[in-house]
């Protein structure tokens, strides 16, 4: 079998240079609009729920009692032997969230989880979230120690 001439078949350097420009300008567009699909408010209250919940379950695998309090916009986690313990609180570390992330709540805002795990008594309101694209999201906890992000 014998091959014929070749023939001016295919791409040339110069279209193939064309589209792969075409396609690096479409693929920029395309993740400069993706970026800001991305959730800040919410991952702080998964965060949080998760947190609130590791809290409660330490308080039981303790028998100490394990208080947080929200203080100038951020969460002070502690530990003591009971909720009812004015001083002789030890700090202990609270979870790193996003950026922009701002907490909000009513005044005096705090939540002791007893070493049975339930509350000692109930919060005057939802914890608030408000990440830089004025996104919410609210993370509640009730008196029986359920947390619920909303």
């Amino acid at each position: 079998m014998s091959r014929g001439p070749l023939t001016g078949q295919g791409f040339t350097l110069i279209e193939m240079l064309v589209v792969l420009a075409i396609l690096g300008v479409l693929l920029t567009i395309g993740i400069f609009s993706v970026q800001g699909l991305h959730n800040d408010a919410g991952s702080a209250a998964a965060i949080l729920k998760a947190s609130f919940v590791e809290t409660r379950a330490q308080a039981m695998a303790t028998s100490s009692a394990r208080r947080i309090v929200l203080s100038g916009g951020a969460l002070n986690y502690a530990r003591n032997d009971a909720c009812t313990s004015g001083s002789g609180w030890s700090a202990l570390a609270a979870p790193a969230l996003p950026d922009g992330v701002q907490l909000s709540a009513a005044p005096g805002w705090s939540i002791c989880f007893t070493p049975r795990g339930s509350l000692q008594t109930v919060p005057t309101s939802a914890l608030g979230i408000v990440d830089r694209r004025q996104r919410t999201a609210a993370v509640q906890v009730y008196l029986t120690g359920s947390v619920v992000s909303q």
